[in-house]
This record gives structure tokens, C-alpha cells and sequence, in this order.
């Protein structure tokens, strides 16, 4: 897997300077996303080997917006490079774009490498809980059908239950499970994963 490339810019640059707008066509739906790439800078994450978390979050939140060719569909990050981002500088930034929906991406590690499979949380503290669970059941539903093993999980993670806006986070796989290793750490994988969630997107409009 190629490292991505990035620039690294100011958190003062963060709730302005990575919005994605396309044109805007008054007889269509537009609708916002905010991709919320786990860790950055500092804060690697899981990992395994050479591979870690916020190198696969990151290149699967750029694939998702690079398969993305609806002009009425616009995105935001909260992370558009490898730099460091606390979680309230992220809820603040999502809470300042009041988007449709927020995708939070992460892996999942465990020691004895047994556990696989996706997992999306949501949380029941937020007050968008029944939206959430919606677009989860929704994304967990659309993953499974391509042959993933998924499940819908309750926690009370700073980034779910702070959002304004529905949020999902998607633990996309276990580091530490060889199987699930394999596709997360390959171009041709973190492609399917990518795939399934814009289409996903797609059928919000």
C-alpha cells in the first residue's frame, strides 16, 4: 500500500479550507458528508507491521471522495492531512459544517487475532441517535451483501455522542486478523471498501 502524500496545514485552516463544493443544481437534493479520518500526526492508531490505522483510514476517506463523481454531494474532512486533530477540534468542526452525515473511519486491533469482521458504532447518547442507527443498519446491510462480516454496536465515543449531526463510526476490520488484513492493507480492498460506502452515499439523495 503507498503512503498517501499529504501537506500539512494549521487546525485554524481546518473548518474552512478542505470543504469540497460542487455546483449546485436547484432541481437535485445536495447533501453534505464529513469523512472523519481516524488519529494523524502523532497518533498512528493500531497498526501491524508497517501498516497503521490512520494511513488505511486516510487513503479510504480520499478513495471515497476520489469515486464520488455527483456534483450534489459535497464533502468536508476533518483530518485533509497527516496531522494531529483532537476529538473536540473534530466534533467542533463537524458541529460548524451541521452535515447530513459523518463517517468516522477507523480499524480495530485485538492480541490473539482471532476477531474479524466490520463493526459500525453509534451512539445512544447522541441526539441523533434513531438517524444514526438508521444509516448504520443501512451501511452494515450494504457491506454484508458484498460478503463482509458486519455488526451494529452501541458506544459512548466522544465523536458519536458530540455530533449535532448523525454519526457512524465504521471500525473497518481487525490489523491483528490475517484475513481481514488482506483487504485492508491492499489497494484492491480499501477500493471495495470505498466502493460500497460512496455507493452507500449515493442513495441518501
Amino acid at each position: 500500500m503507498k503512503k498517501p502524500i499529504r501537506i500539512l496545514a494549521t487546525l485554524g485552516a481546518i473548518a474552512v479550507g478542505f470543504a469540497f463544493t460542487m455546483p449546485f443544481q436547484a432541481h437535485k437534493k445536495q447533501i453534505t458528508i464529513v469523512l472523519d479520518a481516524a488519529h494523524g500526526g502523532k497518533d498512528f492508531g493500531s497498526g501491524h507491521g508497517s501498516f497503521y490505522e490512520k494511513q488505511i483510514a486516510a487513503a479510504v476517506s480520499d478513495r471515497i471522495r476520489g469515486l464520488s463523481d455527483d456534483v450534489e454531494i459535497v464533502f468536508h474532512e476533518t483530518r485533509p492531512d497527516d496531522t494531529f486533530v483532537s476529538l473536540e477540534d473534530r466534533v467542533n468542526v463537524i458541529n460548524e459544517v451541521k452535515p447530513d452525515l459523518v463517517l468516522s473511519l477507523h480499524t480495530n486491533y485485538e492480541r490473539n487475532g482471532e476477531k474479524s469482521g466490520m463493526d459500525f458504532y453509534i451512539s445512544d447518547k447522541s441526539s441523533t441517535y434513531e438517524k444514526s442507527k438508521q444509516y448504520a443498519d443501512g451501511l452494515s446491510a450494504a457491506f454484508a451483501s458484498k460478503q463482509f462480516k458486519t455488526e451494529v454496536k452501541t458506544a459512548p465515543f466522544w465523536v458519536l455522542k458530540k455530533s449535532e449531526a448523525p454519526t457512524v463510526m465504521i471500525e473497518m476490520g481487525y490489523l491483528s486478523n490475517e484475513a481481514d488484513r488482506s483487504y485492508l492493507t491492499t489497494e484492491a480492498g480499501q477500493d471495495a471498501i470505498a466502493t460500497t460506502v460512496a455507493t452507500f452515499i449515493k442513495t441518501l439523495k
